[in-house]
């Protein structure tokens, strides 16, 4: 038989864990918010820009359809907006934990890099690449969320 006193440290000492664990996840957490939530930073700082117009946010995809095809203004709004809801929802996949959701946000973000990159919008650019390793954090700390969950390590400890 295990004298209480052994078995109230062992007990204490899950406690302890759990609360350490409990304090990794929130930061696991906070870590990955961070990362979506610049899906969200990307789309308003877009719809905002439309009405400043040439801030290094501006979508590549959008500054190549006014140079090519000079359409109206009320459709390259539209178009902005658009973009703008489809990266909010990005947003909402990512901080809901989709992988994806950062991935095809990502790509759609890089590729709109590119576009930048080919009309020589230099700071553009890189204004986009800096946004990509901030939401490759995000990602990153996902990928590490999702393993230690796997190995059920967040789940609260049966007494």
């Amino acid at each position: 038989m295990i004298p209480i006193e052994e078995k109230t440290d062992e007990t204490e000492e899950i406690k302890n864990l759990a609360v350490e664990l409990d304090a990794t996840r929130n930061q696991m957490q906070k870590a990955i918010n961070w990362g979506a939530n610049w899906f969200f930073i990307i789309a308003v700082l877009s719809v905002i820009n439309f009405f400043f117009s040439r801030f290094v946010v501006n979508y590549g995809v959008s500054k190549i359809i006014e140079k090519q095809y000079q359409p109206s203004v009320p459709v390259l709004f539209l178009l902005n907006l658009c973009i703008s809801v489809l990266f909010a929802a990005f947003g909402v996949c990512a901080r809901k934990k989709y992988l994806w959701g950062f991935i095809a946000g990502m790509i759609l973000y890089g590729l709109d890099a590119i576009g930048l990159l080919s009309m020589k919008d230099f700071w553009g650019f890189a204004f986009h690449l800096l946004i990509l390793f901030l939401i490759f954090r995000g990602v990153r700390a996902l990928r590490v969320f999702e393993k230690i969950e796997q190995k059920g390590y967040f789940q609260p400890p049966s007494l």
